[in-house]
């Protein structure tokens, strides 16, 4: 199973790889596509993508790990992967799974994301109406199990092999290609 951070990598090269032409991925926005990534993985496969908790922050659902590693970026595009990013450490469902989350979410801002997060019924706006500060797994497994997938399911089309290629700082980057629907 990969790790949170990992998770994170992938979503922070997915940015990345869209050069100049993507606004990136703040840690606001990575919080978020964490949290679908979570949910949809939960969803299709009752199996999580991670074993970290996420917590009902004032902003919506934030694994606090994740949140700490990169809050020097601020609201700014994280440009950096936390380590180099290794594709290896996903199954080929996984890694279809989050290119399928990334493309869902992408063209949303943080702040909508978030808005996202914040609709009546959904695990966030559970937890602080009922005074609930962590969203640990098996909570967003009962959800997600009850509820329309948050991420629409891939269609007959055979997934895209993806090259991966390495930069000079050694992180590893999806090529712009990655992104062909």
């Amino acid at each position: 199973m990969p790790d949170v951070l990992d998770v994170a990598n992938f979503f922070i090269s997915a940015a990345e790889s869209e050069g100049e032409d993507g606004e990136g991925v703040s840690n606001l926005k990575l919080q978020k596509l964490l949290y679908f990534a979570q949910i949809a993985s939960l969803q299709e496969t009752r199996a999580p993508l991670f074993d970290d908790d996420f917590e009902a922050w004032d902003y919506g659902p934030v694994v606090p790990s994740v949140y700490r590693t990169f809050k020097a970026n601020h609201g700014e595009p994280i440009r950096v992967t936390y380590g180099p990013f290794d594709h290896t450490k996903f199954t080929a469902e996984q890694y279809d799974l989050l290119n399928r989350v990334y493309r869902q979410y992408r063209q949303y801002s943080a702040y909508g994301l978030a808005n996202m997060t914040h609709q009546p019924g959904l695990p966030w706006s559970e937890c602080r109406e009922h005074g609930v500060s962590v969203m640990d797994v098996e909570m967003l497994r009962q959800w997600a199990q009850t509820h329309d997938p948050v991420v629409q399911r891939a269609g007959r089309r055979h997934p895209k092999r993806v090259k991966y290629i390495p930069s000079s700082d050694g992180h590893t980057r999806l090529p712009a290609e990655f992104m062909e629907d």
